[in-house]
């Protein structure tokens, strides 16, 4: 599925915060271990599809890593444990029960578009 052994993070590409969300995980990539993809695309319908998963939740973000597919809090704490600076601290999180972590996860995912913005066109490039 994945030739290059890289990561696949899909995200809302309509939504703001998870547009800049996208771009911050890319620009801290510094071992280019991630390609982030809009979950709107024709490639990540294809790619999610073949893990049996259809993406019709847009509100959580999807992490493919090892043939492994995580969402929401694990996604976004398997992510930061990869990035560049001061972000992979945020990993000790790991220890809060996932459904506490999940809930302020859907508080946010719930009020994005509210609080961040949406945008009609992704930001996001494909590879």
């Amino acid at each position: 599925m994945n030739k290059n052994r890289k990561s696949l993070i899909f995200v809302d590409g309509e939504c703001a915060l998870c547009s800049w969300w996208g771009k911050f995980i890319l620009k801290r990539d510094y071992k280019n271990r991630f390609i982030v993809l809009a979950n709107q695309s024709d490639k990540a319908i294809e790619i999610l599809k073949s893990f049996d998963y259809l993406y019709n939740r847009p509100d959580s973000i999807v992490l493919i890593e090892k043939n492994k597919i995580y969402f929401k809090s694990a996604a976004v704490l398997r992510i930061v444990r990869h990035l560049r600076g001061v972000w992979p601290v945020l990993w000790i999180l790991i220890i809060i029960p996932r459904v506490l972590r999940d809930f302020f996860y859907d508080k946010i995912a719930i009020n994005r578009h509210m609080l961040f913005g949406q945008q009609h066109h992704c930001n996001i490039s494909e590879f």
